[in-house]
């Protein structure tokens, strides 16, 4: 009947499971007593279910890539060797910016490195012959190329910092650019009418309010020339300077 035939058939089927399993036991029995007396054969074994996911892995694990790139964070020592680079950013009343490296190890990972206006090489103005000495903050421009060295990072920074910074070539950086003078007089002159507009509009006497300007006036002027004063002995000396 056809419940005997389906009874036959299971019987069959797990005869057959049976017989794959006791084989399979078996073969992973010889594979194990012969690796026992010889380690270094290997035997291949056969799965008796197919694997779910492939696998790329080896018997021994294979360390993570170690990376060669270098990192401008990851500095320990400071570096004498020159590099150059691109101002990309300064800020003249913070006196500080960043300069990102001109040819970095990875074209995809741009390196840079602050730069404070201390550390830019300056021209030596003591030796004027003024009484005072000449004191200015170095300008550098978005864009310029210069050159460098790298030393490790400031306590609690992100980035190396740059020093003993000059323009491409070793030029040292002027003291004043070409027109500083000129943008320094207007914004003294925009100042003073500040000032004259505060002055009319709370002064009641007359008297009182003349003598607020003129004082305005001679402190605005005074101020001028001491700029012009130190703009001119600065470009003195780099002129010296560029002879010697």
């Amino acid at each position: 009947s056809d419940l005997n035939y389906d009874l036959i058939k299971a019987v069959t089927m797990s005869s057959k499971l049976l017989v794959t399993l006791v084989g399979s036991a078996t073969s992973r029995l010889a594979a194990s007593s012969l690796r026992a007396n010889n380690p270094t054969h290997r035997i291949p074994t056969t799965r008796l279910f197919p694997a779910r996911f492939s696998s790329t892995s080896t018997d021994a694990a294979t360390p993570p890539p170690t990376s060669t790139t270098s990192d401008a964070t990851s500095t320990d020592e400071s570096s004498s060797d020159l590099k150059t680079g691109i101002v990309k950013s300064f800020f003249f009343r913070k006196q500080f910016g960043i300069i990102r490296e001109a040819n970095p190890p990875n074209p995809d990972e741009p390196l840079e490195y602050f730069i404070h206006c201390n550390d830019i090489l300056r021209y030596d103005t003591s030796s004027s012959s003024s009484d005072q000495e000449v004191k200015y903050v170095p300008l550098l421009k978005i864009g310029q190329s210069v050159e460098f060295k790298v030393a490790p990072p400031d306590d609690g920074k992100k980035l190396s910092k740059a020093y003993d910074l000059t323009l491409k070539g070793g030029e040292k950086v002027a003291p004043f650019s070409s027109k500083y003078f000129e943008r320094f007089e207007r914004s003294q002159k925009a100042r003073f009418g500040d000032e004259v507009f505060e002055i009319m509009s709370t002064s009641s006497d007359q008297h009182e309010m003349e003598s607020k300007i003129v004082a305005a006036f001679e402190r605005v002027r005074e101020r001028i020339e001491s700029k012009k004063r130190d703009v001119d002995i600065a470009k003195k000396l780099v002129e010296e300077s560029d002879k010697e």
